[in-house]
């Protein structure tokens, strides 16, 4: 963190993103969030491991990546 403090401030941001009501109920048309809030999002976001979790919950994802050869 000291060596590096943006990636703190990075962490910051998505927990301010949270508290930001103004957009909270906006559902996200696409991507891996598509159906969702905003808030939801962020929520995820702030999740230690989110991006792990998910590619454990939804592998079909990966599939795609692992055929095209890299």
């Amino acid at each position: 963190m000291f060596k590096s403090p943006a990636a703190g401030i990075d962490y910051i941001e998505r927990l301010l993103k949270i508290f930001n009501l103004s957009s909270y109920f906006d559902v996200i048309e696409q991507g891996r969030y598509k159906g969702m809030y905003k808030g939801t999002k962020y929520w995820l976001e702030t999740l230690p491991a989110n991006r792990t979790i998910y590619k454990g919950l939804h592998p079909e994802n990966s599939i795609i990546f692992y055929q095209s050869g890299f």
